[in-house]
């Protein structure tokens, strides 16, 4: 847990995405139930916002400052 570069890829990365996966299917479960439309589709809208809010900010930027950014084109 020191390592911030072993720690972004070992809890924040992993519990991130797992969460982001979670909201996708909740929302599209919410999306098939027998609701009036307007309430399903805020509904889902919502929640594939929010998995899509916490998929950015679980992605590895080269421009954070956690250290676990990479280079756009490494090698280069």
């Amino acid at each position: 847990m020191k390592n911030p570069g072993l720690r972004f890829f070992a809890v924040e990365h992993t519990i991130g995405m797992l969460a982001a996966i979670i909201l996708i299917h909740m929302g599209y479960a919410y999306g098939k139930q027998n609701v009036p439309d307007e309430r399903k589709h805020k509904r889902s809208l919502l929640y594939f916002g929010l998995a899509l809010l916490i998929i950015l900010i679980s992605i590895p930027w080269p421009f954070r400052a956690v250290g676990a950014g990479r280079a756009w084109f490494p090698g280069m």
